[in-house]
């Protein structure tokens, strides 16, 4: 007979099978004990928290958790004893609207499952709530700024409370977006500065993720330089899984795979590698069995149709768009397809024409505002650059004047000249393409210095 001091052994077990991202031998462990927990007197809230951990391995199934979620709510007294308070019901979890929006057609549906279903273990668990994120890309992607930038908002504030690294640099990727509509420089840099910060975190996933975002946020105002060439050659050491991909080696994390072979793939169509692409978005259905998200389906399409459409098979295109089109447009995702418009052009009005004239028409203003933010962005953005990162002694130079020092304090203090001091700070002023101690002290709070490129504006000074 197990006693209350082994099941909750055994909980403790399966939750850190979780964290490790085994579900299968999570609910294996689980399962040892679902007959012994009907007739436990001894902890009668075991079955509770049983359900509660089995919801958190169908976190991606709400129609399955929610039932789980509410007989550990009717069962447990209080907060669950085996999950410890704020713990997120996955930890490592990217662009949930791409998980959890199985179905064209169910967006709004499915919010208010994830809704519900997060409320359900907030109240067991005060967990982080990933259904703030998807509604903000959703809201992104139906072109409601102001509504996403909320949830974004409430996304963050619970994210850095759980501190979800991942959950952050999500919705610094969607800022950035924004950003590109809303012609802001200055917001497009934050936003950039943010991943580039995150990509120093301790957490791999996390790390990973941000490289990968900052790969594909500067391919989106035209930026090819400098893309890591584990993105440009896509050798990411996962192979088919039963229609499911995992990974063999320690090329990349799991969870980050599906989001590099995007970068890898953006990274072929802005190269001109375009069969190279279409073989990469069919390696990516066929082999890797990526296409069991429609959204990611969708973009496999856009992906090919924009290479046949460099190659000149304007048949093949058409039937691509057609196949994206069918995915996007029962949910309004009117923004998803307009990324493409750089290589699909006109071709996007066109394949909307046989969903009727009423969607026709709001896409078309869609892609025409666009067009047009996205010139303008592009244009400022490549009047500005991305200069050398600072070195450890300019970097301990410039932390120093930063704060009031004057040179021959900051001399003192590291053991330098005056005159090495003013060599040192002269190179940090050009590398920022700052000019004085005030500017200083705002870059040094502003941006990104640790090995890092710094993102600065040498067009006219925006106001913001």
């Amino acid at each position: 007979m197990w006693m209350k001091k082994d099941l909750f052994s055994q909980f403790k077990r399966a939750l850190a099978s979780m964290k490790e991202q085994d579900l299968t031998e999570a609910k294996g462990l689980l399962m040892e004990v679902k007959d012994e927990l009907e007739n436990n007197r001894e902890w009668p809230e075991g079955e509770g928290e049983w359900n509660l951990l089995m919801a958190m391995c169908h976190y991606l199934e709400p129609d399955r958790a929610i039932p789980l979620l509410e007989k550990a709510r009717l069962l447990i007294h209080g907060k669950s004893e085996v999950v410890p308070p704020c713990t997120s019901m996955k930890r490592d979890m990217y662009s949930p609207i791409y998980w959890y929006l199985q179905t064209p057609g169910t967006a709004d549906e499915t919010g208010r499952k994830l809704e519900h279903m997060m409320e359900l273990y907030d109240s067991l668990c005060g967990g982080n709530r990933h259904d703030q994120l998807y509604q903000a890309q959703l809201a992104f992607y139906r072109g409601e700024f102001e509504k996403a930038e909320s949830f974004l908002l409430k996304n963050d504030g619970n994210a850095k409370k759980s501190g979800n690294g991942l959950s952050l640099v999500c919705s610094a990727e969607y800022r950035v977006r924004i950003a590109i509509h809303r012609q802001s420089l200055g917001e497009w840099s934050r936003s950039y500065d943010m991943i580039c910060r995150l990509q120093n975190s301790e957490n791999r996933v996390v790390r990973e993720t941000a490289a990968c975002l900052k790969t594909r946020v500067r391919m989106a105002v035209g930026l090819i330089s400098d893309v890591p060439r584990w993105i440009q050659e896509g050798k990411f050491g996962a192979v088919s899984d039963g229609g499911r991909f995992r990974i063999v080696d320690d090329s990349i994390s799991h969870v980050v795979f599906p989001l590099a072979w995007s970068a890898h793939m953006e990274y072929l169509l802005h190269s001109g590698q375009y069969s190279l692409a279409i073989n990469a978005a069919d390696m990516a259905s066929s082999l890797y069995g990526l296409d069991w998200m429609p959204l990611y389906d969708a973009y496999l399409w856009l992906y090919r149709a924009s290479a046949w459409k460099a190659l000149g098979d304007a048949r093949k295109e058409q039937e691509c768009l057609e196949q994206a089109m069918d995915i996007l447009v029962p949910d309004g995702l009117w923004l998803f397809p307009c990324e493409f418009l750089p290589m699909l052009g006109e071709d996007l009005n066109k394949a909307m024409e046989r969903f009727g004239k009423e969607n026709a028409e709001h896409f078309r203003n869609t892609h025409r505002c666009y067009t047009g933010k996205l010139s303008e962005i592009r244009k400022i953005t490549s009047e500005a650059v991305f200069r050398e990162s600072l070195t450890e002694k300019e970097q301990a130079v410039a932390r120093l004047a930063a704060i009031g020092l004057k040179n021959d304090e900051v001399g003192e203090y590291l053991s330098v000249s005056p005159n090495t001091v003013k060599y040192h700070l002269a190179n940090v002023y050009k590398k920022l393409g700052i000019k004085n101690r005030i500017e200083l002290k705002n870059a040094m709070e502003n941006h990104q210095e640790g090995g890092l490129a710094v993102w600065v504006q040498t067009s006219e000074k925006e106001k913001y």
